[in-house]
């Protein structure tokens, strides 16, 4: 298997990629109740997405799927906390796609949680 930090943080070129998708993660193994258990192999963490946005094209796109909610919440949190840099003031990080015609969402921060499949409308092509 490949260790997804370690290719985005030191293989990839910047402004290289178009549109990352991120499936179904797992959430840090506190998410399932085992509180004393290690998170460190936990990819989803503030430096992960600052160096997957390093990768990503100025006009690119960060797709994350999950059917688990509250984990999705906590990724947005994450995500719209994130700034440029450490200056007071500064921009975010990420900016969320306004998708025209969708139905439901919720607006965390600065980043907008689809609820839902994705669909044309969001460049995703869907199979039935």
């Amino acid at each position: 298997g490949g260790d997804a930090a370690e290719i985005v943080g030191q293989h990839m070129q910047p402004r290289s990629v178009d549109h990352a998708f991120i499936n179904f993660p797992e959430p840090p193994s506190g998410w399932q109740g085992i509180e004393d258990a290690s998170n460190s192999l936990h990819l989803l963490t503030p430096a992960f997405f600052r160096a997957l946005h390093r990768v990503l094209r100025p006009s690119g796109y960060l797709t994350i799927f999950s059917d688990n909610g509250r984990y999705c919440r906590s990724l947005a949190a994450t995500l719209g906390a994130m700034r440029v840099s450490e200056e007071s003031g500064a921009p975010p990080l990420l900016s969320s796609e306004v998708v025209a015609g969708a139905s439901s969402f919720e607006q965390i921060g600065s980043v907008r949680l689809y609820h839902g499949v994705p669909g044309p409308e969001c460049g995703h092509r869907r199979y039935e």
